[in-house]
């Protein structure tokens, strides 16, 4: 069974994000990674066997670890609940096993996070047992909504002006809002913000992420590299933006999306004129690369920063 929810709504609703007398199986679509952290961090440790999800990947899930481990009772039970990222890209086999036979779930969770609403997907939350969620993107004109919500997630406030300016200056994204509203927290804690304190942050967050990506969108590849090495961040912070990379390159991959647009913003005219420079086979690759490394920031790989150094020096 599925439901659709609007991202201010599902949490409004679903303080916990799962029910700790519905354990089961899940299907989750998330819009957003950022969204899909959300959802798993507020899941609370003591709804969960040993106070933890495990994490694994689409990879992770063969048919043969569900026998083993889904299917199978073990000595002392199985009580272990998973977290399994990109479950859009699930083994046919393993698609197979999840929609024909049943698995033994009843004191645990499995949580297949899916980053695209794929047929399998759509298959999946028929199913009577599966507890289908699909948290969708706000369309254009709810993007107050979407600021508000960050807004009170981070417990910051701007006012009217504020607000407006940060709609008109940034897309409207996850990411986008989330990163500038965390900035405005840590330099202007319990402080109303003003048009004057945003366009503090704002010029910073440029040469954050949008500056970034622009240098890998043309091509600038020494200098991307280095700039991105030279910034001392967290795990989560690259996640953030190795996830902006994969939409800002999918949008440079099909800029056919602009041509419904009356008017083009600054952003809209950056991409149009790094889709004449990219091949679609190079940009579908680059999304597969920051794919890849938006997953080692999300397990917390500590090669992380070694793989970019390497890059780095294969630019030259």
């Amino acid at each position: 069974m599925r439901s659709k929810w609007k991202l201010w709504d599902f949490f409004k609703a679903n303080p916990r994000s799962i029910d700790p007398d519905k354990k089961g199986l899940y299907a989750v679509h998330c819009f957003d990674p950022i969204v899909m952290k959300l959802f798993k961090d507020q899941i609370p440790s003591s709804d969960l066997e040993g106070g933890k999800l495990n994490i694994l990947t689409a990879k992770d899930l063969t048919s043969d670890w569900m026998e083993q481990n889904l299917q199978t009772l073990g000595l002392f039970g199985n009580s272990e609940s998973y977290l399994v990222h990109f479950a859009q890209d699930l083994s046919k086999d393993a698609q197979e096993k999840l929609l024909s036979e049943d698995l033994l779930l009843d004191d645990r969770y499995v949580i297949l996070s899916f980053e695209r609403e794929t047929d399998f997907y759509k298959e999946l939350v028929k199913k009577d047992e599966v507890f289908g969620i699909d948290i969708q993107a706000a369309m254009f004109w709810e993007n107050r909504e979407l600021l508000e919500f960050f807004s009170a997630r981070t417990g910051g406030y701007l006012d009217y002006s504020a607000a407006q300016k940060l709609q008109e200056s940034v897309e409207a994204t996850c990411s986008n809002y989330l990163n500038i509203l965390e900035q405005l927290k840590i330099n202007f804690e319990n402080e109303s913000i003003t048009v004057d304190k945003l366009d503090e942050v704002l010029s910073k967050e440029k040469l954050d992420q949008f500056m970034l990506a622009e240098l890998f969108a043309t091509k600038k590849f020494t200098v991307f590299y280095k700039q991105l090495l030279s910034v001392s961040t967290a795990n989560e912070s690259l996640q953030r933006f190795f996830a902006f990379m994969q939409k800002h390159m999918g949008k440079i991959c099909d800029s056919s999306y602009l041509d419904s647009k009356k008017k083009l913003s600054k952003y809209d005219r950056q991409i149009l004129s790094c889709s004449k420079i990219w091949k679609k086979d190079d940009a579908m690759r680059s999304i597969d690369y920051f794919k890849e490394l938006e997953v080692e920031a999300k397990l917390k790989k500590p090669l992380l920063t070694q793989r970019l150094r390497r890059d780095y020096f294969r630019t030259f």
